[in-house]
């Protein structure tokens, strides 16, 4: 894994669902780290919807390996969000490719 590609700074949450006084589940992030990334972007598209124009973003992030992540988790990058919608172990635990989709 070179350290030289990884040149961009990423907040990884996790949600962490609390209740409110109804017992409902609500949605709560939590930051688990700020780590260093190396960030690619997968596909950007434009989807024509009855409301007006959609645009989806996907991206993948490799950092260094870390067990806390998975699809549950957001990734926070240049002012947005992107949920985590997989993770991949790079080598034997040399790093970990988060692929993840922007929110609209």
């Amino acid at each position: 894994m070179i350290s030289a590609r990884m040149d961009r700074r990423i907040t990884i949450e996790a949600d962490t669902g609390t209740r409110n006084e109804y017992g409902e589940v609500v949605q709560d992030w939590t930051e688990l780290a700020t780590v260093w990334a190396a960030v690619k972007q997968q596909s950007a598209r434009e989807v024509f919807e009855s409301a007006g124009q959609v645009s989806e973003v996907e991206a993948a992030f490799t950092i260094r390996y870390r067990s806390d992540v998975d699809s549950g988790c957001r990734v926070l990058f240049d002012g947005r969000y992107f949920d985590v919608t997989g993770v991949r172990e790079v080598g034997r635990k040399g790093g970990l490719e988060i692929m993840a989709k922007a929110q609209t």
